[in-house]
């Protein structure tokens, strides 16, 4: 079995293993006790946020540990939304399901949203962003590389918009850390959402960077955890094991990210060749490495995700918290407006795919579109 779902989520790096492992057998006191083995464990979490601090260029104290994306989307919307007093929020149509939901629950509390569309490569309008501002806008909320089609949105000047307005800049990079060197301060970034499992960290541990001075109430109250913003136990082995592997993703970034151009370069070729139909969905430059988005005509999504599976190669139809769904998925319908015409998986690679692997995956495939146009 392949497994070529690497977008949903990646295994864990065998160092963080240990790293984490290291810190479930020894360094398992409270880091809020004053004691010598809480200042130990304590220890350990401030070096692994100044860590991460330095990768993003911020300052250790804009780092705040989450149990994800999801819950740092909604505490990034939700927290502008009830610090500022503002009630209008500019974001896309093809957000991730954790920003859209979040929206249509603030919608209910009389938040106005303005969704923007995209073209047909999943970009935004830059002067449609512009236009879109008012003075009642708290929040900018774009995601910075779409975790079903890949495309890169442009966060520098999505940023220098918000700057220019004074208005709070969000993005969601969960999906986007594997493939963008992302500098907070470069990019005028007020908030970003991270979540380790997708960079081959453990999963249950996120982060929310917090620019200073950037007006966001909390979303949970309890003790005084993360500096009085974000209380409950730290997670010492989940933190520590983030850090280790946010740091083997920078150290490996551009070896990687080469692997996985040859790698997605000999799947996209096969499919090409083979399958003349085939819609390659997303940028054909301005994407993510590894990310795969096909459209295939008169095809069912779920039958040839099912048929794949059968066959040995494990991938989605699209965003992993919509598995189960057999609705046509948001993001495609906003690219294309025949969506309902074609069966769309995705194909997400990683720098542990082989070329064979490759190979297989693309042939197999090959293979199961065309089983499916011959019943």
């Amino acid at each position: 079995m392949i497994y070529a779902d690497y977008a949903s989520t990646t295994p864990v790096d065998k160092e963080v293993v240990e790293q984490m492992y290291a810190c479930l057998k020894n360094d398992f006191a409270n880091a809020s006790s004053v004691h010598l083995f809480g200042r130990e464990t304590s220890y350990l979490i401030e070096k692994a946020r100044k860590e991460i601090a330095q990768i993003l260029n911020a300052d250790k104290n804009e780092i705040y540990f989450t149990s994800g994306g999801t819950e740092s989307d909604n505490w990034a919307l939700q927290g502008v939304i009830e610090a500022t007093g503002k009630k209008h929020i500019i974001t896309t149509s093809i957000e991730h399901h954790a920003i859209l939901n979040c929206c249509k629950f603030l919608e209910k509390k009389g938040i106005r949203v303005t969704y923007l569309s995209v073209d047909k490569y999943g970009k935004i309008d830059i002067d449609a962003l512009k236009n879109a501002i008012c003075e009642d806008t708290a929040i900018i909320s774009i995601i910075a590389a779409n975790n079903e089609i890949g495309t890169i949105q442009d966060i520098d000047e999505i940023g220098k918009i918000a700057k220019e307005n004074n208005i709070i800049f969000h993005t969601d990079a969960v999906q986007a850390i594997g493939s963008l060197k992302i500098d907070v301060k470069k990019s005028n970034i007020s908030l970003m959402s991270l979540s380790a499992h997708k960079f081959y960290g453990p999963k249950g541990i996120g982060i929310l960077y917090i620019k200073s001075g950037t007006k966001i109430s909390n979303m949970f109250y309890g003790g005084s955890q993360e500096r009085d913003r974000r209380p409950g136990t730290s997670n010492t082995p989940l933190i520590v094991g983030m850090s280790v592997a946010l740091r083997k993703l920078y150290e490996n970034f551009d070896i990687n990210n080469c692997i996985l151009t040859k790698r997605s370069d000999t799947v996209k070729e096969i499919i090409k060749n083979n399958l003349p139909q085939a819609i390659f969905n997303g940028h054909p430059t301005q994407r993510i490495n590894g990310n795969i988005s096909i459209s295939f005509p008169n095809i069912q999504s779920d039958a040839l995700v099912v048929l794949l599976d059968a066959m040995g190669v494990a991938v989605s139809n699209g965003a992993a918290c919509s598995a189960g769904s057999v609705k046509t998925s948001h993001v495609i319908k906003a690219i294309n407006s025949d969506a309902e015409m074609f069966g769309t998986i995705r194909i997400s690679l990683s720098h542990l795919t082989t070329e064979d692997e490759a190979i297989n995956i693309a042939n197999t495939v090959v293979n199961a579109v065309k089983n499916l146009l011959n019943k």
